[in-house]
């Protein structure tokens, strides 16, 4: 079988569609040495290297018209990639980031979210025009549609109007890497960083549908108690319309106790989830959480959203709250690190909980959604 994949997201891991790609197609081509792999991707004037060393694995980059790059219409490239699948001897193709280019073979799709069309206000005109366009089309044009959760596979059916029948439910992994640390790693991330000793942790790309601004709000709320010393760190490069979020942390006088980090990289994370006494995620919308099992997995003790994947995800690892009410936000982060003993309770079935995701587990799911389209 010749299998055809865009990791073009895995060349900038800065966000959960492309560590999802990395984490997927590595673990692919651990386990499976019979198939060959062409492996597609955008070349921006950086490449990674990704993937070599494989004698079933071709990679093969495509350049995007720089006037594109420029203008910032990176996904609107997916067309170019078209021309060079289309000359390519591949059985099947599989796009892990929502949206397939035009094809004339099998084709498979990961729809990690449909927050495009479920929070349309979050986006930029130009990709809520795409997306809306893109991604009905895309789910009409595959065979076979993997989604993150079973959250994600109702929206599907109900938004896109997708048959059950066309959808699998294949659970994302979380690396092994991440995991409790010892205490010299945590003490050299926060110097490294230059952190706190005491701080509130999110891991994010900064856009509205995460819901930063409810974060900040409720972390105002507990810093008018002079006694409350934490701080709150933000990790995660800018995405869009961010601008009102930094003004309100003007407003509230906040520049100093909330300190943002931008892009952290993987070998960091870690470290990072270790030192953080709680990790909060009031996403209001996700197709998984990626860094909610990241922090489980490294014993962080988690409060999260009541909404979309998350408590599907979490289960009874982490509390959940209402990520519209901030000072029900405000009073779980407080109550919760005033309480050594919930978050000793919370840190133990997080990991319990974590180690019941793995990337072996999904690659082997994934590989056998290759194997059914392929023999159709």
């Amino acid at each position: 079988m010749k299998i055809g994949i865009d990791i073009s997201s895995a060349v900038n891991q800065q966000a959960g569609i492309g560590r999802y790609t990395y984490y997927l197609v590595e673990h692919l081509l651990k386990m499976d040495t019979q198939n060959e792999y062409t492996l597609f991707y955008y070349y921006t004037g950086e490449d990674r290297k990704l993937f070599e060393g494989y004698p079933n694995v071709v990679r093969k980059a495509t350049r995007i018209p720089g006037r594109l790059l420029r203008l910032g219409y990176l996904s609107l490239s997916k067309l170019h990639l078209s021309a060079d699948f289309l000359v390519d001897d591949v059985d099947l193709f599989h796009s892990p980031d929502c949206v397939l280019p035009p094809l004339r073979v099998k084709s498979i799709v990961t729809i990690h979210d449909l927050a495009s069309i479920l929070f349309p206000q979050y986006y930029t005109a130009i990709n809520r025009s795409y997306l809306k366009f893109m991604v009905p089309q895309s789910a009409r044009q595959a065979e076979k549609i993997i989604v993150d959760s079973e959250a994600t596979k109702n929206d599907a059916v109900n938004l896109l109007k997708v048959p059950t029948s066309k959808i699998k439910v294949i659970y994302p992994g979380v690396d092994k890497k991440f995991r409790r640390v010892e205490r010299e790693e945590i003490v050299a991330i926060k110097q490294r960083y230059q952190l706190p000793d005491k701080y509130i942790l999110f891991v994010g790309t900064i856009q509205p549908r995460k819901n930063l601004a409810t974060l900040v709000d409720a972390f105002s709320l507990l810093k008018r108690d002079k006694d409350f010393d934490w701080e709150l760190i933000v990790a995660g490069p800018k995405g869009w319309l961010y601008r009102d979020l930094f003004q309100r942390i003007e407003q509230l006088e906040l520049s100093r106790d909330v300190i943002f980090l931008d892009f952290v990289p993987g070998e960091d994370l870690p470290a990072l989830y270790n030192g953080a006494d709680i990790f909060v995620y009031p996403s209001l919308y996700e197709g998984f959480g990626l860094p909610v099992l990241e922090a489980m997995a490294c014993g962080t003790p988690v409060i999260c959203s009541n909404v979309s994947s998350l408590p599907e995800i979490v289960g009874d690892a982490a509390i959940l709250v209402d990520p519209y009410f901030v000072e029900g936000l405000s009073q779980a982060i407080y109550s919760l690190l005033m309480d050594n003993n919930k978050r000793g309770e919370l840190r133990e079935k997080g990991l319990k909980r974590a180690r019941m995701f793995s990337w072996e587990k999904a690659a082997s799911e994934v590989l056998e959604v290759y194997r059914e389209i392929y023999d159709k």
